[in-house]
């Protein structure tokens, strides 16, 4: 039905051990999710994963994963993300919408009647949950082309659609969107190497913006990865300032615990003057 181009047959568990002969090595447990090992029953960590994959059986796996990769991956996330450009372009770009676009920020959303008024994808919300995106709304597909950018590396492109989405969600206000889009566009900001002024304006505006709207995980997350750009431009006490701001709002003991501990090992990074020890020590206990 799909034809044989579409089809791939790989061949496994096809070795014969010989007696006595000592097994392969495990080239599959380093890779499984911790969970996993945790919850692996007794015995279960005797067993040696892969052992009945011949040399042959390996080399098959690895074609098949390059073949899918080249042929079939990659070429439908490049027809995704043109396919989401035309979609973004044909709403977004030209004089007609720009001059939409700019009465509505300029009067407000009521300020076109009729069927202008309507977004498809769109729907109110209420006070506490916020405004809702469908995936088919505009702004569910600027997201989407930013973050197929995003997974493609290409950060320029997706860092401007971060950018073009985050001013809409600002407009309905989304605090929801509008700090999970910072959020991201901190995320580029950093992988283009730009000004750490503007790394650090966005994730604090998404860290700002999910305690707002009652999220502390998601603002935890985000702290998190500033924590890490932080100490990976060499500034780990500012580091653990960012994770100690969490814990005077968050609730969750544990999460909190969690914190100090990153905290404390942040200090141990210092080297300017050497790292300040009783700091360490405190936040850790």
């Amino acid at each position: 039905m799909l034809g044989a181009a579409q089809c791939s047959l790989i061949r496994i568990n096809s070795e014969t051990p010989a007696p006595g002969a000592a097994p392969p090595p495990d080239i599959w447990t380093q890779h499984r999710p911790h969970a996993a090992k945790m919850d692996a029953a007794a015995g279960e960590h005797a067993r040696v994963r892969g052992a009945l994959l011949s040399r042959d059986d390996v080399d098959g796996v690895r074609l098949f994963v390059k073949d899918f990769t080249l042929k079939a991956l990659l070429p439908h996330l490049d027809k995704r993300v043109r396919l989401l450009d035309q979609q973004v372009t044909a709403v977004r770009k030209g004089v007609k919408n720009q001059i939409k676009k700019w009465g509505t920020s300029l009067f407000g959303k009521g300020a076109l009647s009729g069927a202008d008024t309507v977004r498809e994808g769109f729907i109110e919300g209420s006070d506490a949950c916020g405004p809702v995106y469908l995936y088919n709304s505009i702004e569910g597909q600027i997201r989407a082309l930013a973050d197929v950018s995003l997974m493609l590396h290409d950060y320029e492109t997706a860092l401007a659609h971060y950018k073009l989405v985050l001013s809409d969600f600002k407009r309905d206000k989304a605090l929801r969107h509008v700090a999970a889009a910072s959020e991201m566009a901190g995320v580029c900001h950093f992988l283009l190497g730009a000004e750490p002024k503007r790394q650090d304006e966005y994730l604090d505006a998404a860290y700002t913006n999910f305690m707002k709207h009652n999220q502390p995980r998601y603002a935890v997350r985000a702290t998190l990865l500033h924590a890490d750009m932080l100490r990976a431009r060499l500034r780990p006490a500012e580091a653990a300032e960012k994770l100690l701001r969490v814990t005077v709002s968050d609730a969750n003991d544990l999460r909190a615990g969690l914190l100090y501990e990153q905290a404390a090992l942040s200090f141990l990074l210092v080297t300017s003057g050497g790292p300040p020890a009783r700091k360490y020590a405190l936040h850790l206990v």
